[in-house]
């Protein structure tokens, strides 16, 4: 089903694409201009989509991690380095 919403958003780009290439051809630019915000904007669905996903992956690394207290303490080792 996310698959499906991610699948439909890339078509609904290449097809934004498309109309913007239509556009600049014949030399309507400001219509360009509109389509490539509508292209940035799903784009941005897209990486929003993404960036839900790992939160939930991660979620459920944190858990499953939550009952081995040697692993959580190497990971807060390692992650105390990036700071």
């Amino acid at each position: 089903m996310k698959n499906k919403k991610l699948d439909e958003l890339y078509e609904k780009i290449e097809q934004l694409e498309k109309n913007r290439i239509a556009y600049l051809e014949i030399d309507r630019n400001a219509d360009a201009r509109r389509v490539q915000r509508q292209i940035e904007k799903v784009e941005l669905e897209i990486r929003l989509f993404n960036l839900e996903k790992t939160e939930k992956e991660l979620a459920v690394y944190k858990k499953v991690v939550s009952n081995y207290p040697e692993l959580l303490y190497k990971i807060k080792k390692e992650l105390s380095g990036f700071k």
